[in-house]
């Protein structure tokens, strides 16, 4: 997962291909409200209910939301956020929104407070919290999927809780959990690691075992046959070049695998009503782009692991395209490691850099 701040793209076809489309939006991550957003960004919300109008129902469906952030885990095994409620130095201050009302995550006169409205407080208030804990609207469709987007109005499983077209299911998701590494955890791009469980990774007959001599807490044991994946991440960071790494042990048939894809971007055509300017999901009222794969095309690349009794640390450059991956508005990629034959296959730091 996305783990080097870098939301403004400045040079090559990640910023020229994005720069055609209206208002030059990025989709994933979206930079808007970026000076409320990032000069407020923290990891733990200290807040405080505000003004009147608040019922315990609707208190206790804020904090829920709230604290949806709060059992998700740094690849070192630290938790990356928290929430509590009181009314220290720092405290925000939530104001009700109403059913009728918006939400939202503001800074009038520089100081950063949160309205909760609408028909969903629970919902909204995990949304308006991942503003406060600094990320940015993402685009509709959560690049874990992998596939190419149909008609405008893919079911609620294709959103981030972070999309700032329409509301969401309200379940944070792998491109909201991406921008959290991109945001916080600054070295490496793409690979979440083990510390956050099982969800957090696909594949088959392989679990998580604590005690991970390097990062974290925890590592991968793969067992015959089986196979481990990343979730799929979509860096949008300029970027020439990406290279894949991973720590193992284990003896006999273990490979590494690496996926990517190229991702162009062209706006929305046409409108989705519920995308469009003016709508209440939409307050930027931002012209959102909608991902397009022109192919699908993907390349790949399998490596044969050496018998390691100690751990070994497996690095390799992935063979970018004649103009480097600048050419493309966006690449995914995920990495995986597959056991055919050995009894055991431990992995760790599985990851982009």
């Amino acid at each position: 997962m996305l783990t080097t701040m870098a939301i403004v793209l400045t040079s090559g076809a990640f910023a020229a291909g994005l720069a055609t489309a209206p208002d030059g939006a990025q989709a994933y991550p979206r930079l808007d409200r970026a000076s409320c957003a990032n000069t407020h960004a923290r990891r733990v919300l200290n807040y405080h209910f505000a003004g009147t109008g608040w019922t315990a129902s609707e208190r206790s469906q804020v904090t829920a939301g709230f604290q949806s952030w709060d059992n998700k885990f740094d690849r070192y095994g630290n938790q990356f956020f928290d929430s509590d409620e009181n009314t220290g130095a720092g405290s925000i201050p939530v104001f009700d929104g109403g059913l009728s009302g918006g939400s939202t995550f503001r800074c009038p006169g520089g100081s950063p407070e949160i309205v909760i409205g609408g028909n969903n407080y629970t919902r909204s208030a995990t949304h308006e919290s991942g503003h406060a804990h600094g990320l940015h609207h993402s685009g509709t469709y959560d690049s874990l999927y992998g596939l190419p987007p149909g008609p405008n109005g893919l079911p609620s499983q294709h959103q981030p809780i972070m999309d700032g077209c329409k509301a969401s299911d309200g379940v944070i998701r792998n491109d909201d959990m991406a921008q959290a590494f991109h945001e916080w955890d600054g070295s490496h791009v793409a690979g979440v690691g083990f510390e956050n469980g099982l969800a957090n990774h696909l594949g088959s007959n392989w679990g998580n075992w604590s005690t991970s001599p390097y990062t974290g807490n925890s590592q991968a044991v793969v067992y015959s046959p089986g196979v481990v994946w990343t979730m799929w991440t979509r860096i949008t960071t300029s970027t020439p070049s990406l290279t894949a790494r991973a720590r193992h042990r284990g003896f006999g048939d273990q490979r590494m695998h690496v996926q990517w894809r190229e991702v162009d971007y062209t706006p929305v055509s046409p409108f989705d009503p519920e995308c469009y300017p003016g709508n209440p999901f939409n307050p930027d009222d931002i012209v959102w782009d909608d991902v397009r794969w022109p192919n699908i095309t993907m390349s790949a690349f399998t490596e044969q692991l050496v018998d390691s009794a100690p751990w070994n640390l497996w690095i390799r450059t992935l063979p970018a395209p004649p103009g480097g991956f600048d050419e493309w508005d966006a690449v995914d990629v995920r990495v995986g490691a597959r056991n055919l034959s050995s009894t055991w296959l431990f992995i760790d730091e599985m990851e982009i850099t």
